[in-house]
């Protein structure tokens, strides 16, 4: 019978092999990997000021994190989430703040979340900003 406590554990080979190939930071080249596979160029207006153009992933959503389901369903707002990088050895971390807007397809989109506790990616979530 197969052993599932040493399938899941740090010991086994697969596991091993896994490592050596992902290297310590899993969720870092994740994030790498999701960054390059659709990359995006975009510059941060926080007040008045414009940042560098930054390298991110975005995607776009109808779904809001952690909306509240009434009676009628989801609410049918447009949303965008953004992954940007945070402790790469070449790319400089995504900065972005809740508040701080850009343009993206012709959209102009505000930050309204920004979630920083992820190891090896910054994630914020935003709205379409009229």
């Amino acid at each position: 019978m197969p052993d599932f406590n040493m399938f899941m554990s740090s010991t086994n080979p697969l596991s091993k092999w896994y490592a050596d190939i992902e290297g310590d930071n899993r969720s870092q080249n994740l994030a790498e990997r999701l960054i390059n596979d659709k990359p995006s160029s975009i510059v941060i207006v926080r007040g008045a000021t414009s940042l560098s153009a930054q390298t991110v992933r975005i995607e776009t959503t109808r779904i809001e994190p952690y909306e509240t389901v009434g009676d009628a369903g989801r609410g049918n707002k447009a949303n965008i989430l953004i992954l940007g990088y945070k402790g790469h050895p070449t790319q400089p971390d995504f900065d972005v703040k809740a508040g701080d807007n850009f343009v993206f397809d012709g959209i102009r989109y505000r930050i309204r979340q920004v979630y920083n506790q992820n190891a090896g990616f910054v994630e914020a979530w935003g709205d379409i900003w009229a």
